[in-house]
């Protein structure tokens, strides 16, 4: 199974989503490959330093990351697509012509609300509030695809 999370500037919530699930894959012994990626940013950023924090309260390390801009190949590869708003899968939706595996994280779990929150810019409450929500529905998401949680 092959993931890819995708928001903004790959930063904060793309990369957050992608250290609980491979956490997660670790931890549960589950073949998941998952990657992320950015609708506008550049190759090469860190983490943004309180995604960094909010995770390192989950025992991840995610300052390691480095941001990349989405690619037709990273879209082409993936299995399922799952973008952090509507507005970045809009935009997924507009550049791949085979869109059955494009959707919002929360719009593949059957929730309402379609966006997550957008920590950017925000204090370490913030982050830690994207943080807790994000794992709770990538949580929500290894059970639905593997029925192991």
């Amino acid at each position: 199974m092959r993931l890819l999370f995708v928001c903004t500037g790959n930063t904060c919530r793309s990369p957050m989503a992608e250290g609980f699930v491979n956490d997660m894959s670790q931890r549960m012994g589950l073949d998941i490959a998952v990657a992320s990626a950015g609708v506008m940013t550049a190759d090469g950023l860190a983490a943004s330093e309180n995604a960094v924090l909010a995770m390192r309260e989950y025992g991840i390390d995610i300052s390691g990351h480095r941001s990349a801009r989405i690619r037709k190949e990273a879209l082409e590869s993936a299995d399922i697509v799952l973008t952090m708003s509507r507005s970045h899968r809009d935009i997924l939706l507009s550049l791949e012509s085979d869109s059955k595996n494009i959707f919002t994280l929360k719009e593949f779990l059957g929730i309402a609300e379609l966006d997550v929150m957008d920590p950017y810019g925000g204090d370490i409450n913030i982050y830690r509030d994207t943080a807790a929500e994000i794992k709770y529905l990538v949580e929500k998401l290894v059970d639905l695809l593997f029925k192991k949680i």
